[in-house]
């Protein structure tokens, strides 16, 4: 936990207050400001609505199969839509998305061995963050510490090609969509114009409470940060996604054999 914090400190500390950060923000415009802040109004209102429900209502019994798969289809398919719209307005005032998110500013090799490096030296940091969470949360009261959803059902056995398909989701569309969405975009268009400090912050919490699950709030506010930081240390979009992939990957692989609870 020590080396993480000294590295990712270092990282904040070149990112926030000595210009280091490699993130092409000076692409994004006025109309990707209100873009970036109708979808963060979105999110919030999404993340706020998904609480105060959530507060008054228990944990219920596990969809089926074919529930878990429409919703995981549904969600796929908005944040496509999210993602080919964020697209398709930058070509249209001729901004080329992929200099924009740095596509092209890592080689597969230094992306892999980055976005690994990085995600073992956060993981101390991600899991002391969720149990200190947890921790607070039952101290205060809040007694639900019932896993995600999607977590609770991929740890459940026996639900077949439903299983399988939902797995492959969250190892290969989420991280692609959420980190074009959450870091590429907002996190951009907000270090434009806010910094970065307040950009980390702001997408980093719309990234953590999406999620809608306050026990994890913590630890995924803390993954979006390392996100964010590796981000700028490389300036390429393809080492958060490779980091969030692996994550969840390596989430997934537990859940298959009864580990795990995030």
């Amino acid at each position: 936990m020590i080396i993480g914090i000294v590295w990712y400190g270092n990282l904040a500390d070149g990112t926030l207050f000595e210009g280091r950060g490699r993130v092409h923000s000076q692409s994004f415009g006025p109309v990707d400001a209100l873009i970036a802040g109708g979808l963060s109004a979105l999110f919030g209102a999404i993340i706020l609505t998904g609480f105060s429900a959530n507060a008054h209502h228990p944990p219920e019994k596990l969809p089926d199969g074919t529930a878990m798969i429409l919703g995981v289809v549904l969600s796929t398919m908005i944040f496509t839509v999210i993602v080919v719209g964020i697209i398709g307005g930058l070509l249209a005032r001729n901004i080329p998305w992929w200099d924009a998110f740095g596509v092209s500013r890592a080689g597969f090799v230094e992306v892999v061995w980055k976005a690994s490096l990085l995600l073992l030296l956060a993981y101390p940091l991600i899991f002391g963050t969720l149990a200190l969470t947890r921790l607070l949360l039952s101290a205060g009261g809040y007694g639900d510490d019932a896993p995600q959803e999607i977590v609770r059902f991929l740890a459940r056995p026996g639900t077949g090609a439903a299983r399988i398909i939902v797995a492959f989701s969250a190892m290969v569309f989420a991280p692609v969509q959420e980190e074009f969405i959450f870091r590429g975009y907002i996190y951009g268009v907000a270090r434009r114009y806010l910094g970065p400090g307040a950009g980390i912050v702001i997408s980093a919490a719309l990234f953590a409470g999406i999620h809608l699950h306050a026990p994890s709030f913590g630890g995924l506010f803390v993954l979006a940060v390392c996100l964010a930081l590796a981000y700028e240390w490389t300036g390429s979009i393809f080492v958060p996604i490779t980091m969030h992939a692996l994550f969840n990957s390596l989430s997934v692989v537990s859940l298959f054999h009864g580990g795990g609870d995030f």
